[in-house]
């Protein structure tokens, strides 16, 4: 089983997807999202879109890395083109997606940068189901 990890500074959007997104298309993976300076809620623009997953008795929420466990070791972290570094967490492979944060944009905006973030969690999937 593998374990991902995707971070981003605010963890209220990209992150917040990404994690969603790869729990609904691999669930048999653990998967986590975690940034430095976590936001109070998740931006209400990815929480519509993550209902719509309907990702049963799953909860999304900012979290800052020290929620995470530190005897964990990733086999990937994705960093989602915020420049975050988390360096104190182990990782076989550390994955950077230049990928646009859409925190201000409108919500036709925002969709384009939700169907970026879905398309990436596929290929990233097929990817490591390749290996």
């Amino acid at each position: 089983m593998y374990k991902i990890l995707f971070v981003c500074i605010e963890n209220a959007n990209r992150s917040q997807l990404a994690e969603a997104y790869m729990k609904k298309y691999a669930p048999d993976f653990e998967v986590f999202s975690a940034g430095s300076e976590p936001k109070i809620e998740i931006n209400q623009l990815a929480k519509s879109i993550i209902q719509k997953l309907d990702l049963k008795n799953e909860i999304f929420y900012p979290k800052t890395f020290t929620a995470i466990n530190p005897q964990v070791k990733f086999d990937y972290i994705v960093s989602m083109g915020c420049g975050e570094q988390c360096p104190q967490i182990p990782a076989d492979n550390r994955i950077e997606w230049d990928i646009p944060d859409p925190k201000s944009l409108n919500y036709i905006e925002y969709l384009k940068i939700a169907q970026l973030i879905e398309n990436n969690i596929i290929e990233l999937i097929e990817s490591i189901n390749i290996h």
